[in-house]
């Protein structure tokens, strides 16, 4: 209220004033000819902004794992297969093998076992037959699609009794599928039996023991030892083709049920 009868004085006052018939004009402040000054703070130059540039492998390593349902024709295989941002893809929480940006796959030795290009087409070490991973993770061999994942995760594979599912983002399909094909192939280690000639195990019929696994021609392993055949490999397990369960890798590994 003082504020308003302030306001209101000063106002009366000043009418007062101007009606005044002698009162002389008030003579003008002089104007400021001069620029106004910028006050404000220098601003910071603001890095740019770089886009994301693709890979050369065109892989996207993300945290991603495949969850395997076990079937009954394999009791003893893996309950997971993960793949985390650094490229380690573990199995069943030990570590296997490393993917890299530039396509490689490496052993836990550090040897590279396996190579995938821009186009997804992907080289094992000692095969000549080559398979092509899409960014989906769908999986061609000979022109032939014989993997897919579909988009409730659902891994789909003819001939294998798991169910398998993928769980991650889209972008991390490609790597997670290279990481489970690579992962599937059987690793030498202190306790896979000998395949010399010279090995205390009796070779079996049809049996490569001057190959390991990993090496051209021999296409399905049992325990470690190499053959050329489904069946030969089956037999050396024990059982019929018929009764034999072949798992889904370069080379395939055949393993027959418990007695």
């Amino acid at each position: 209220m003082l504020n308003k009868i302030l306001i209101l004085t000063l106002a009366a006052s000043l009418l007062a004033s101007c009606s005044k018939k002698n009162e002389e004009k008030p003579t003008e402040a002089p104007k400021n000819t001069e620029a106004p000054k910028n006050t404000e703070a220098p601003k910071k130059p603001t890095a740019p902004v770089v886009a994301a540039q693709p890979t050369a492998s065109g892989l996207v390593l993300k945290a991603a794992k495949l969850k395997v349902e076990k079937g009954e024709n394999n009791p003893d295989g893996p309950e997971e297969i993960a793949l985390d941002d650094e490229g380690n893809v573990t199995v069943d929480g030990k570590t296997v093998i490393k993917l890299a940006t530039d396509g490689s796959v490496t052993d836990k030795d550090g040897k590279v076992i396996a190579k995938i290009t821009a186009d997804g087409t992907v080289t094992f070490e000692g095969e000549d037959e080559t398979m092509i991973i899409a960014e989906d993770g769908s999986i061609t061999v000979k022109r032939e699609t014989v993997s897919t994942i579909g988009d409730d995760g659902l891994l789909a594979m003819p001939e294998m009794s798991e169910k398998v599912v993928f769980e991650g983002p889209k972008e991390a399909r490609r790597a997670m599928m290279i990481a489970f094909m690579a992962a599937m192939m059987p690793a030498e280690d202190a306790s896979t039996p000998p395949t010399s000639v010279d090995a205390k195990v009796a070779p079996a019929k049809g049996e490569l023991t001057d190959l390991k696994a990993g090496d051209k021609g021999c296409n399905v392993t049992f325990e470690g030892r190499c053959f050329k055949t489904d069946v030969d490999a089956c037999k050396a397990g024990g059982c019929d083709l018929a009764d034999c369960a072949i798992a889904e890798s370069m080379p395939g590994q055949a393993s027959c049920p418990k007695k």
